[in-house]
């Protein structure tokens, strides 16, 4: 399963709904919160539990945007949930940014910067993703 990460203002036109099909149809497995998380209990924690837990997570991923980089919420996902699953699973984890468009390197996470992203506009992004 690939937890996708992005910020809500990403999605307002489907955008991430639509990346997140194209995965599942192609046979990847994609989580994003609104799917995944239950109501009543803490945010934080579900997102943690679902990243750390490798029954339940094989890949993490950004939808990369200034928006999703900018975004308290994303921030707050990327530094407690992603920093336990480093620490519980390791530097083989797959993470990566997930590029819809030309990106500013130094928007990035220190992590993420020294890995390969995907970039939508490959024509083989699925493949890409699917290698992680």
């Amino acid at each position: 399963m690939l937890w996708l990460t992005y910020a809500w203002a990403d999605n307002e036109a489907g955008d991430v709904d639509y990346v997140v099909s194209q995965l599942r149809a192609s046979g990847i497995p994609t989580a994003i919160d609104r799917f995944t998380l239950a109501a009543g209990r803490h945010v934080w924690d579900q997102i943690s539990e679902a990243i750390s837990d490798p029954n339940r997570c094989s890949a993490w991923a950004i939808y990369s945007t200034k928006a999703s980089f900018q975004s308290p919420a994303c921030h707050e996902e990327y530094h407690i949930a992603l920093a336990r699953a480093l620490e519980r699973r390791g530097t083989t984890f797959p993470i990566f940014g997930l590029f819809p468009e030309s990106y500013d390197s130094a928007l990035l996470p220190v992590p993420l910067r020294t890995r390969l992203a995907v970039s939508l506009g490959d024509p083989d992004w699925i493949e890409r993703v699917r290698s992680a």
